[in-house]
């Protein structure tokens, strides 16, 4: 599984690397955060999300985290890799300003359960397209203070495939990843375990994916199991497979999950859990 880790002997090389690259600087200064630094990187540009209140970070027992948005009061989508580091606990919220967008500042609620789609560990089983890297978790407490964010409900392909609704938009990928802040004369300022957003553009809408492009930032495997949102509706989640080579650059991409591939997957487990 590839997540945030603590106390990585790779960490200072990852470090070292990233600060070679071009990175958009942040829009906010950079936020002291309490995670410690991580050997993958995140939504690297972009900015300090104190807003998207449904997307939340989801703790493990092992102390290391990864990322999930809010689709009904008691669940929230993630992708199935993450689920199955065994989430506890799961942090959402606005923020004020002034605060780090980190979990010592959100509500929480604990988690009740988590499943993960067939289609992640049986890609060839029946009715699969492809590894659906998707998972859905049950909260034990509905979450009355924050709106879910809605999916996308049509069809991401229509026409089969000869047109695509969201093709060539750019989105918003929020998540909580470790990110590499540029500072000029000194060494990147590194953070993890805050909120992060960015825009990425819709690049290609594939099979089981919507590929995005860098535009202001772009999401990477510290981000596993965050959203895509289009027009205010999740189009995908991070399946957490981004090059990390390319970090910074325009050319890099990320692909996301298709939200319209796992629809009746998710919709039978809101509808079970009501």
């Amino acid at each position: 599984m590839r997540f945030l880790w603590e106390n990585s002997p790779l960490v200072p090389l990852l470090v070292f690397g990233l600060m070679a690259c071009s990175a958009q600087a942040d829009d906010n200064a950079p936020e002291a955060s309490p995670e410690p630094a991580s050997s993958e990187e995140a939504i690297n540009g972009g900015q300090v999300e104190r807003g998207q209140p449904a997307v939340g970070l989801l703790r493990f027992p092992s102390g290391n985290f990864g990322s999930g948005a809010l689709i009904a009061p008691n669940v929230v989508l993630t992708a199935a890799h993450v689920a199955l580091g065994k989430p506890h606990t799961f942090y959402f919220g606005n923020v004020e300003l002034g605060k780090a967008t980190t979990p010592e500042n959100m509500q929480s609620a604990p988690i009740k359960e988590w499943v993960v789609h067939p289609c992640y560990d049986k890609p060839d089983g029946p009715g699969c397209p492809g590894k659906l890297d998707v998972a859905v978790v049950h909260l034990a407490k509905s979450v009355t203070t924050v709106a879910p964010i809605r999916r996308y409900t049509g069809d991401l392909r229509r026409f089969w495939g000869l047109y695509n609704p969201f093709l060539g938009d750019v989105c918003v990928a929020v998540g909580f990843g470790a990110h590499l802040a540029p500072q000029p004369g000194k060494p990147g300022a590194y953070t993890a375990g805050a909120r992060r957003s960015a825009r990425s553009r819709v690049d290609e809408v594939a099979s089981t994916e919507v590929i995005v492009r860098w535009v202001t930032g772009i999401a990477t495997s510290g981000d596993s199991g965050s959203p895509l949102i289009c027009d205010g509706e999740i189009v995908g989640t991070v399946r957490g497979s981004a090059d990390a080579s390319n970090v910074g650059v325009e050319r890099t991409r990320e692909g996301y999950v298709r939200i319209d591939r796992v629809a009746d997957f998710v919709d039978a487990h809101v509808a079970a859990w009501k």
